[in-house]
């Protein structure tokens, strides 16, 4: 995958998860706990973060795909 593109990717990523509702975060959380290592995932008071910079790049692409199908879904 073009270095381009997952840097798109992960932009995309961060700049919008946050406009989703609880559900679709949830629903996004699940999958990746179920395909990333937990040591890729830190629970903190605040939330949950995860540092992009540690997951493959198939991993960061499904989770932008998922983000995007959310975001348009939400906003119909």
């Amino acid at each position: 995958m073009d270095i381009n593109n997952i840097v798109f990717y992960k932009k995309y990523i961060c700049e919008n998860v946050l406009d989703l509702n609880s559900n679709s975060i949830t629903d996004i959380f699940k999958f990746i706990r179920f395909k990333v290592d937990e040591s890729h995932i830190k629970e903190c008071a605040d939330g949950i973060r995860i540092n992009l910079n540690k997951l493959d790049d198939n991993i960061i692409y499904n989770i932008y795909k998922q983000i995007e199908y959310k975001t348009i879904n939400e906003n119909k």
